[in-house]
């Protein structure tokens, strides 16, 4: 396989499927995440709060948005052909919830929260749980 990253999975009828990524696409969609978070960290409150209203959800959009970028930033990390450690994978997460809760002060009606960055580091944690979790039954079950 080389530098590709190979995510199979068994069907229901036994055949297995793959995707393939390469290692210059992984860190394409890396920084697309991040900047879609920074794009979405520096929006005016006003704007935000908006485009929430327009949706009609239940529920803060802004928070689930996070929580699921930060899921697919680690998921990207931790996965080949990237394979960060565990480590870096939290500390880079932290960094980044801790670094765009920071640049809240920045954007007009926005306010850092404790709260905030728990949601980022909850989606980290929740992709590495993951990861564990399909590692753990896939090298049992070969």
């Amino acid at each position: 396989m080389g530098r590709c990253l190979a995510i199979g999975f068994e069907t229901y009828d036994g055949t297995r499927k793959q995707f393939l990524i390469s290692r210059r696409s992984a860190w394409c969609i890396l920084a697309s995440l991040v900047f879609l978070l920074l794009l979405g960290t520096l929006m005016p409150g006003a704007w935000r709060n908006g485009m929430e209203h327009e949706v009609h959800a239940p529920f803060a959009i802004s928070h689930w948005a996070h929580f699921v970028i930060f899921l697919c930033i680690a998921l990207v990390m931790r996965m080949r052909p990237l394979a960060w450690s565990t480590v870096r994978v939290i500390l880079f997460a932290l960094s980044l919830a801790f670094l765009t809760e920071g640049m809240q002060f920045f954007a007009i009606d926005r306010h850092p929260r404790w709260r905030d960055v728990g949601i980022d580091m909850s989606g980290a944690a929740m992709a590495l749980s993951l990861i564990y979790f399909f590692s753990f039954f896939s090298k049992r079950h070969d």
